[in-house]
């Protein structure tokens, strides 16, 4: 009987914002249909959970119980999850995409935007969903509530205002922000935890400034960014102070509200950051996703990283191939357009190598000797890298439409075979990707296979 000797996760998502969540004790990513837990103490992961058939769009903590996490997908469906038995608790089917989604503190409700423009608040015990009010179709870019009130959700729009509602009084606050000017977008906004109205607020042009809700006017500016801030998060160990982050580069802006300049800044890794959120029971402690799939953990007080993951696939794995010469090394191919090496015993990924952020990977082979590796793609593309070092040797257009299998002939000549949907096998040399034949079958080709003993014999499926 077969049993799982190791596992190496996923990758965090980036293709929505809200991706990463904390509790006091553990922080979550999801991948593209999957919830990743781990504990914070010793940053294990703790539970994998599959909890949507389309990709998730978003997830938040349930602010007061740390076994509750909710998640959203672009199939139109909310779910709340019991972390601790891996179930679900309650779900609901909806009629609109939700984007964005963020729990209320003390109360019993999730807010929810949707790719249409609503804004609505789901009531979980009742499971049901109540629209408060809409904003042009996809241009709700930020969703907040006020850590202290939660009658108070702050709304970031596309066209660089913002839109404060109070559930109290029924009534909406318009912050006019870029949108008389240069009409950048919002590109994240925080609630100022010491305060009732201020709100700190990031744009795509770098400029970051702090408001004042209750007299709708402008309270500071701060220097403006050249690259444009991604994400912010207040640092709760010291009054005024908070964090920024940009998907440019790998670095950790640290600012307090009095001063226009930043404090300082801190490496944080090799790729830009798209999400930081702050560990509610460690106030110098952030958690990180990056743009290679990677998370992390940064202490600020001690200008280090706790905690960083391989980065991991984002998407689907369609291809795995282990390595010829070293049994402690597999190969994967992914939708993401990545193909890595992962070192297994350690669950490290030692080599990345990248196709293109259109080419979707299907099928991947090592050379003989393992010094190359082939992958094709779903525009038709054949690849090859150079393994030691990652280089692209190869890219070379080989089908007209998706390529599904390559294999590499270990024996006689160096070719390799490749299957389409295009209805062709096709024998190509290694060394400029020419295609030296092409073998036509009545459908597409799914499976390709040189004969290990004999020479020069291949097998097809269509």
């Amino acid at each position: 009987m077969l049993r799982p000797a190791r596992l190496i996760p996923s990758g965090v998502q980036g293709y929505h914002r809200e991706t990463i969540a904390t509790s006091n004790d553990a922080f979550a990513y999801c991948s593209t249909m999957a919830l990743h837990i781990f504990r914070l103490k010793d940053n294990t992961l703790q539970k994998v959970i599959a909890a949507h058939e389309r990709p998730i769009s978003a997830i938040c903590w349930c602010p007061e119980d740390p076994q509750l996490l909710a998640s959203c997908s672009i199939g139109m469906r909310m779910a709340i999850w019991d972390i601790e038995n891996e179930e679900e608790k309650t779900a609901l089917k909806v009629s609109e995409v939700p984007t964005m989604m963020d729990w209320a503190f003390g109360l019993e409700k999730i807010a929810v935007a949707t790719s249409n423009g609503s804004i609505n608040f789901w009531d979980y015990k009742a499971n049901k969903t109540n629209r408060i009010f809409s904003v042009a179709e996809k241009s709700c870019k930020v969703l907040r509530f006020h850590p202290r009130n939660a009658q108070k959700l702050l709304c970031g729009l596309e066209d660089g205002s913002l839109t404060v509602y109070n559930s109290q009084q029924q009534k909406k606050v318009h912050i006019v922000g870029k949108s008389k000017t240069s009409k950048d977008a919002v590109t994240d906004a925080q609630w100022d935890p010491l305060s009732e109205d201020y709100l700190l607020v990031s744009f795509a042009d770098g400029s970051l400034t702090l408001f004042d809700v209750s007299r709708q006017a402008e309270l500071h500016s701060f220097d403006k960014q050249a690259q444009a801030i991604r994400s912010l998060a207040w640092a709760k160990a010291q009054p005024g102070n908070f964090v920024s982050a940009t998907d440019r580069v790998g670095l950790l802006k640290l600012w307090n509200v009095s001063q226009r300049t930043p404090l300082g800044q801190i490496k944080v890794g090799n790729t830009g950051v798209l999400c930081v959120k702050a560990v509610p029971s460690e106030p110098n402690w952030f958690v990180l996703s990056f743009k290679n799939s990677a998370v992390g953990v940064c202490d600020i007080a001690a200008r280090t990283m706790r905690f960083m993951s391989s980065p991991g696939h984002s998407e689907t794995i369609f291809d795995v191939a282990f390595h010829p010469k070293d049994q402690d090394l597999i190969g994967t191919a992914s939708y993401d357009g990545y193909v890595k090496l992962w070192r297994i015993s350690t669950h490290e990924s030692v080599r990345e190598m990248y196709a293109g952020k259109e080419q979707l990977l299907y099928g991947l082979a090592f050379g003989p000797g393992a010094t190359k590796v082939c992958c094709v793609s779903g525009s038709g593309m054949l690849f090859i890298f150079k393994v030691d070092t990652g280089e692209t040797l190869v890219k070379q257009q080989v089908h007209t439409g998706q390529g599904f299998r390559c294999e590499w002939n270990q024996r006689g000549p160096c070719y390799i075979a490749t299957g389409g949907n295009d209805g062709y096998a096709c024998v190509v040399n290694e060394k400029d990707g020419s295609v030296v034949s092409r073998l036509t079958h009545p459908s597409a080709v799914f499976g390709v296979a040189w004969h290990p003993m004999q020479e020069g014999i291949l097998a097809t499926g269509c």
